[in-house]
């Protein structure tokens, strides 16, 4: 009898990990479609807001940087250097890119 009821666990342990499976992989899926949003269009507010920071990429060209943050309070050339400042925040582009 005691046999039948440790089978009888397991086999809904099984059952619940499959089920529990199952909701990680629907969870996960969801995430990935909130992450795809998120990352499509900054918000307004250009370089106050920290999201838009987190749409930046390395080689963005500068005036897709500036369509998201906004124009910088100043800019420094140096060779093919630019130093850009928005508040205490700077930002180095290289020959046009970030």
């Amino acid at each position: 009898m005691a046999a039948d009821t440790g089978t009888g666990d397991i086999d809904a342990l099984r059952q619940q990990v499959l089920e529990l499976q199952s909701r990680v992989a629907a969870l996960e899926a969801r995430l990935g479609d909130v992450a795809v949003v998120v990352a499509a269009d900054p918000v307004p507010g250009g370089w106050r807001k920290a999201v838009n920071w987190s749409l930046l990429e390395s080689g963005m060209e500068a005036s897709r940087v500036v369509e998201i943050l906004g124009e910088p309070d100043s800019r420094k050339r140096v060779s093919k250097f630019e130093f850009w400042t928005y508040g205490d925040s700077k930002m180095s582009l290289y020959m046009g890119r970030l």
